[in-house]
C-alpha cells in the first residue's frame, strides 16, 4: 500500500484528475494480475541518487506471483551500482528465492555533450540452488529526447548461462520504447520487449517472445514514483496478457 503522507496536497488538489485516473489504472492492474517486472531502462547516471524499487507482478499462465526489489546509489555522474533479489510467491503463498544480481551502468554519452543518452551495464546473476541457471550479461542503453514531449530509448541485451543448468549460445533480448510526456509529473510510453531465445536456437517470431503495450510512469512527489503497465503477446509462445506495478522512492 503507498503511503501518501509524502505526497503534498496541493499536488493531489492540483492534479485531482489525473490522481483519480492513475488509481484506477494501477488498481485495475492488481486486479488483473500484474505479472512482468521488466522496464526499458534508461542510460541516465545521477551522481548521489539513491533509488529503492520494489515490483510486483503475476504470472497468470503459472497462477505465480512475482516480487522483486533493488537498492541503487550514483557514485558519480557516470557510473552506479545496483543489487536485486527476485521471489515467486505460489498460489499457496509460499515464496521462494530465485536468484540474486548486481548490475553496474556506466553512463560514456550525455545529452548535453552529445545530443542523446548511452550507457552500458554489467550484470552478474547467481541463482539459488542447482536447479536454475545463473548468467552474466552485458546490456546497452540509448535514450533520445525527440522535443520537450517525446522521447524513445533502446536496450540490447546479451550474455551466456552458467551453472549445471545452463544452455549452450549467448542470449539475446531487445526493449524499445517511444513515450510522451502529459504533464510535468507523468509520462505514457508504449513498450515493446522482444526475448530471440539464444544463438543456438532463435527458432522464428512464433518460437521466440515478443510482447507489446503500455505503461503510465507517475511522479507523485520528489521521492515518490508509480509506474503501472500492461504487456501483450504478440508471438505465440509469450503470454497473451501480463502487468506489473512498481513503487519508487528516491533518497
Amino acid at each position: 500500500m503507498i503511503n501518501f503522507k509524502d505526497v503534498p496536497l496541493f499536488l493531489i488538489e492540483r492534479n485531482r484528475g489525473l490522481f483519480i485516473s492513475v488509481a484506477l489504472f494501477l488498481i485495475g492492474s492488481v486486479v488483473l494480475r500484474a505479472q512482468n517486472t521488466a522496464l526499458v531502462f534508461g542510460p541516465e547516471v545521477i551522481a548521489g541518487e539513491g533509488i529503492v524499487d520494489f515490483r510486483l507482478g503475476y504470472d497468470p499462465d503459472a497462477d505465480r506471483w512475482v516480487y522483486r526489489n533493488h537498492i541503487q546509489y550514483g557514485f558519480s555522474d557516470s557510473f552506479n551500482l545496483r543489487g536485486l533479489t527476485l521471489h515467486t510467491i505460489d498460489s499457496s503463498g509460499r515464496w521462494d528465492f530465485r536468484f540474486f544480481r548486481v548490475e553496474g551502468l556506466w553512463q560514456f554519452l550525455e545529452d548535453e555533450k552529445a545530443g542523446w543518452d548511452s550507457a552500458l551495464r554489467f550484470e552478474l546473476e547467481v541463482a539459488e540452488g542447482d536447479n536454475l541457471p545463473s548468467r552474466v550479461r552485458l546490456a546497452w542503453s540509448g535514450a533520445y529526447d525527440i522535443d520537450h514531449y517525446w522521447q524513445i530509448r533502446g536496450n540490447f541485451l546479451t550474455g551466456y548461462e552458467i551453472g549445471s543448468a545452463s544452455d549452450p549460445g549467448a542470449l539475446f533480448e531487445v526493449r524499445a520504447q517511444v513515450s510522451r510526456r502529459l504533464t510535468d509529473t507523468s509520462r505514457l510510453s508504449l513498450d515493446y520487449f522482444g526475448n530471440m531465445n539464444n544463438t543456438e536456437a532463435f527458432g522464428n517470431w512464433e518460437s521466440q517472445r515478443h510482447q507489446l503495450g503500455p505503461t503510465l510512469n507517475v511522479r507523485f512527489s520528489k521521492t515518490i514514483r508509480v509506474i503501472g503497465g500492461a504487456l501483450f503477446g504478440i508471438s505465440q509462445t509469450a503470454a497473451d496478457s501480463e502487468y506489473r506495478v512498481v513503487l519508487m522512492r528516491t533518497f
